[in-house]
């Protein structure tokens, strides 16, 4: 430490996400280091975790952009020097203390370090100033990736990857170490809330004769990836680009740089038209049928809105169904156009639905039909099928899915067959082996598939449910209550455990049940019969202080994420893939399987304990929070990468 007080200031910028905001303040706790964070829309869940690590928070009630907060969190810093940084970030207190300490030593008066992504590749961050010969090299003209040739003769920014400190122009403001006296004398500039404040900022901070430095010896992950740039955002980043020349060179440059941002705009509209021709779906709908791993050729594209990925969900309810509303809202948030098929009238949003018409196998056949029509008509990049309920009938929408040359992602919840109406063994083995990528949300699912590449991910967090996280409550006075819900009335789930344990008392308890299959209300028993309105569900769940899972198979829960997600500690058997969601009983109760009620009983009296239940429950949601951010990592690393560049699918 450099003189009385802390060595460097940290400055996080948080935007809604509190499970990333948790873990990069957890890494940056010393005291060295201040941490000052700007709660930007003063979200309660930010609030939560800040007073939880002890940081200093500065509200925001609106959205005022990255450099307004970054100014607003810097006006706080007792430091010499200031670190500010995204929210989305993986750093150690001994790396940001390293950068700040090259700032402090006098090496630089701006220090910015090596970012790699969620992958471990290296970022290239270095970036041109923006004078309109640059914006023509860097932006128009060449790749992002270097071109061997043309490195040794061209001097290109962004294409460099320093391996010592080196003196740079500019960089990406991910993290920045920057002398606080510098960044009050020249603050980022606030016109433009979102692109190009960091290309001005550096370009004033290279007039003044700042030093800014790469290093490289220090490293950060950024968790949030680098996203292509599209033409939806095109409009923003032109209009930011010219701003930004005209503030800093005057009209004269910014009427040079107006026939670049023309160039730049049209190609993106030719790459886009170029990447929708080459898509395997265009071509078979011009040139017949292409055969694709055995599959059959598809109709000639019919007119209808289009989308990128078309989800379909069997049943459009449930647990399943919630989980579908997460990929689904995530995919979009991602920029990704994202529509879903299943069960008209349903809870699940649906671009196309199928009305259950008699007999459930005919009803699923006619939704199977529904969905290869939508794809053969949607012609989607990716087809993402949520489970299975009769293999056998879902077959066309996985040949519909090849004849469009889409890539075909199985999400497989269940690794058995349930009832002798969906057939036999061989034609889930069938759908897994023919599909691009399979995905289970837990090992002990993904173990027990007849695939060795199956991919894990996390169980997302039901965002149609919560949709946002939400700050752990205080225990109200009263009795403590314990909750059961879901799809009740199978026999698997327990309920008639629960029923027991509520009729016979456990001191300091009471009970409630709500879902399909509750049975009827009691003085001993609350209960809300039939599917449960989602805002009535989050409300008990929320409300409640324990969440029973008497399950006597299980290969997940989103019962158990849910609870996780808003607080209720979960008591749930030791069986599937339940004790892999609670991680081993430190996230939550775990019973033993097959275990009476006497067990149930003893744990939940265990679980009175105010400071226990407490301290299960926080890190119950810091878990799965931290689950549902990585969730979100996997879909865009493994799943929506390479769409709308005509990426080919995946052989298994």
């Amino acid at each position: 430490m450099i003189g009385p007080g802390p060595a460097a200031t940290v400055v996080v910028v948080a935007f809604h996400r509190p499970a990333p905001l948790d873990r990069l303040l957890a890494g940056l706790a010393d005291p060295a280091l201040e941490r000052v964070v700007v709660d930007v829309e003063d979200d309660p869940a930010v609030a939560a975790v800040c007073a939880a690590r002890g940081v200093t928070r500065v509200a925001v009630a609106a959205n005022v952009g990255y450099a307004a907060a970054v100014n607003r969190g810097a006006a706080r810093a007792a430091a010499p020097v200031v670190v500010f940084a995204n929210d989305d970030l993986e750093a150690d207190a001994a790396t940001v203390l390293r950068l700040a300490g090259a700032v402090a030593a006098g090496e630089a008066d701006v220090a910015v370090p090596r970012v790699r992504d969620a992958a471990g590749a290296v970022e290239r961050t270095v970036a041109a100033l923006p004078t309109p010969g640059a914006l023509a090299r860097e932006w128009l003209l060449l790749p992002d990736r270097p071109v061997p040739l043309l490195r040794a003769v061209l001097r290109v920014h962004k294409w460099r990857l320093p391996d010592r400190p080196e003196r740079i122009d500019a960089a990406s403001a991910l993290l920045v170490a920057v002398r606080r006296d510098l960044l009050a004398a020249t603050p980022l500039p606030e016109d433009y809330f979102l692109y190009w404040e960091e290309s001005e900022w550096f370009w004033h901070l290279r007039r003044a004769g700042a030093v800014v430095q790469y290093r490289p010896d220090c490293t950060v992950r950024h968790l949030g990836g680098r996203g292509d740039v599209r033409p939806e955002k095109s409009r923003l980043l032109a209009a930011n680009a010219l701003r930004c020349v005209r503030r800093t060179q005057g009209p004269a440059a910014a009427a040079a740089a107006v026939p670049v941002v023309i160039a730049w705009n049209l190609r993106l509209l030719a790459v886009a038209l170029a990447r929708l021709a080459l898509r395997p779906g265009a071509h078979a709908a011009r040139a017949g049928p292409r055969p694709r791993r055995g599959g059959g050729g598809g109709p000639g594209r019919r007119a209808g809105p289009g989308v990128t990925l078309l989800l379909v969900d069997w049943l459009g309810r449930g647990g399943i169904a919630q989980s579908s509303a997460s990929w689904l809202a995530e995919a979009r948030r991602a920029g990704v156009e994202a529509a879903a098929v299943t069960r008209a009238g349903r809870e699940l949003e649906a671009v196309a639905g199928s009305p259950p018409r008699g007999h459930p196998l005919l009803a699923h056949r006619a939704l199977a039909a529904t969905a290869a029509r939508a794809i053969r008509e949607r012609r989607p990049e990716v087809v993402v099928v949520q489970n299975h309920v009769v293999p056998l009938l879902e077959r066309p929408v996985h040949a519909a899915a090849r004849a469009v040359g889409a890539r075909l992602v199985l999400v497989v919840h269940d690794h058995r067959l349930h009832t002798a109406a969906a057939g036999w063994g061989a034609g889930l083995r069938g759908l897994v082996r023919g599909a691009d990528l399979v995905v289970a949300h837990s090992a002990y699912v993904a173990e027990r598939l007849p695939r060795r590449d199956v991919a894990v991910t996390p169980l997302p967090v039901p965002l149609g449910v919560v949709p946002a996280p939400l700050p752990l409550r205080a225990r109200p006075p009263g009795p403590l209550v314990a909750v059961h819900f879901g799809v009740v009335r199978r026999r698997y789930k327990g309920t008639a455990t629960v029923t027991a344990l509520a009729r016979a008392g456990v001191p300091g308890w009471t009970f409630a049940v709500a879902g399909a299959g509750a049975p009827p209300a009691a003085p001993w028993l609350a209960s809300v019969a039939g599917y449960v309105d989602t805002g009535v569900l989050l409300d008990l769940v929320a409300r409640s202080d324990a969440t029973v899972l008497p399950y006597r198979l299980a290969t997940q829960s989103g019962s158990a994420v849910l609870a996780m997600a808003v607080g209720s500690v979960c008591v749930a058997s030791a069986v599937g893939g339940l004790a892999e969601q609670l991680d081993g009983g430190r996230a939550g109760v775990l019973v033993p399987a097959g275990a009476g009620t006497g067990a149930w009983r003893a744990a939940l009296e265990a679980l009175a304990d105010d400071a226990r239940r407490a301290a299960l429950a926080a890190a119950a949601w810091r878990l799965v929070w931290d689950r549902h951010d990585r969730f979100v990592a996997f879909l865009r690393r493994e799943v929506l990468t390479g769409l709308r560049r005509g990426t080919p699918p995946r052989s298994p």
